[in-house]
């Protein structure tokens, strides 16, 4: 049994996975970040509210809640952004042929023509968002699969395939 795919690996496509893996990685420093900032809010109100502090304390306070806002935005939406304009893949069509132990993968754009052969041994998770499958074999490095394509039958056979042969999963389904 095989199960066959093409996915075009478009600027939008990309950015969406920067994005989302970005969001899964940093959710936990962004969560500490917030948790310090409320704590010097509150620390920094009471100062200010029992006739302390100093235009110095109000300036941090200021950088703080500036720095808040920023570091969101730039893990979210320009470190993605800056990451996926320097890709060479951008434009690629990729061929995937899925089998019983292992995947092949023919990628060619202007930039490159290769053929590869993945075991299902070296992923290291699998996820799944929105439509697409993020194919995990680095911690940072996924090959994207659109499974908008499939036949309602052949993502049902994949993902039997994948939780067969992969050890970690993630289905996050939504649409």
């Amino acid at each position: 049994m095989e199960i066959k795919n093409t996915t075009i690996y478009t600027k939008e496509k990309m950015i969406g996975f920067a994005r989302y893996h970005a969001k899964q990685r940093s959710m936990t420093t962004l969560i500490i970040l917030l948790a310090g900032s409320v704590i010097c809010f509150i620390g920094g109100g009471l100062i200010l509210g029992f006739g302390g502090g100093s235009p110095t304390l109000i300036f941090l306070l200021v950088l703080l809640l500036i720095l808040d806002i920023l570091l969101p935005l730039l893990n979210f939406v320009f470190v993605p952004n800056s990451t996926v304009k320097k890709s060479k893949i951008i434009g690629a069509t990729v061929e995937y042929v899925f089998k019983k132990d292992e995947f092949t993968m023919h990628s060619k754009n202007e930039h490159m023509d290769q053929e590869s052969t993945i075991q299902y041994t070296m992923l290291l998770r699998v996820e799944e968002y929105k439509n697409h499958l993020y194919l995990y074999i680095q911690p940072n490095q996924a090959f994207l699969v659109d499974i908008s394509s499939f036949e309602r039958n052949e993502c049902i056979l994949l993902r039997g395939l994948l939780n067969k042969n992969v050890k970690k999963l993630k289905w996050n389904i939504v649409a």
